[in-house]
């Protein structure tokens, strides 16, 4: 189970190694075997290699090729392999090197950041950068937003402009309601008996 971890682990990478290959030197190589091999030239709004810009299918297609391709020589070198090994392994690294090829670009946005996390580091190790004043300079900072924000919310509760608004619909359709307690305080009882005996 560790060693299906492991190198499922490793296609993973390699997968998101070939994209980042393809996507700095394979899209001007097939450019150039585009306009060759076709009629008409790709054209220059079409960033297209033989990873980047493609199908899931196309995708899918090469990791089965490179995993196969990969199969035969370690037969050839190896001499044979463990067929069952091979069974269960197969599916693995052409999932595997799929998904690198999806996170081949989180990758490569990941890597182009360690020249500043670099540069962080010598200034910690010159001196030039206190790691403990900047975390609390850091936390100060969200601290004093969070702050800040609920002391906004809390004013605007104040002030009413918190109130909900179904409270509020509910206050306008009462205050409109017309008042009929007067009106009926008024009525006299017997007056009424005496208009209903007067109908027969």
């Amino acid at each position: 189970m560790l060693t299906l971890l492991l190198w499922s682990c490793v296609f993973v990478l390699v997968g998101a190694f070939l994209y980042n290959a393809d996507s700095y030197y394979g899209t001007s190589w097939y450019r150039s075997w585009y306009n060759a091999t076709h009629g008409e030239s790709l054209p220059e709004n079409t960033r297209k290699g033989f990873i980047v810009g493609r199908s899931s299918r196309s995708r899918f297609i090469l990791a089965t090729t490179a995993v196969l391709l990969k199969v035969a020589a370690t037969i050839l070198i190896a001499g044979g392999l463990h067929p069952l090994y091979e069974f269960l392994m197969w599916p693995v690294e052409v999932i595997s090197l799929v998904l690198g090829f999806y996170l081949g670009p989180f990758v490569y946005e990941q890597w182009m950041k360690k020249d500043k996390a670099f540069a962080y580091l010598d200034k910690v190790e010159s001196g030039e950068v206190n790691v403990t004043r900047d975390l609390k300079e850091g936390v100060k900072s969200v601290g004093n937003k969070a702050i800040s924000r609920a002391v906004e919310v809390k004013m605007a509760v104040l002030k009413g402009e918190g109130q909900p608004k179904e409270n509020t619909v509910k206050s306008e359709l009462v205050a409109s309601k017309p008042d009929n307690t007067q009106h009926e305080s008024k009525i006299d009882p017997m007056d009424a008996v005496k208009r209903f005996t007067d109908r027969f």
